[in-house]
């Protein structure tokens, strides 16, 4: 993947993304849970590649859920 860089990477993080919902659809939860495993790991690995590390994210991500 990471050879593929950011256009294979941003491809597999959208593929894992309809996969979630694909089996939210079956309410397929284990299924959810791993295809949700694998998209987060594909959207660290993004970030990653656009330069953001966790700390660009966290304060954002506890502004909008107001979890630390």
């Amino acid at each position: 993947m990471l050879a593929g860089g950011i256009p294979r990477t941003a491809q597999k993080l959208a593929e894992e993304a309809t996969e979630v919902v694909i089996e939210a659809v079956r309410r397929e939860r284990s299924a959810v849970i791993n295809e949700s495993v694998d998209r987060i790991y594909n959207l660290t690995v993004l970030s990653s590649e656009l330069g953001s590390t966790a700390s660009d994210i966290s304060p954002k991500w506890i502004a909008a859920t107001g979890c630390s």
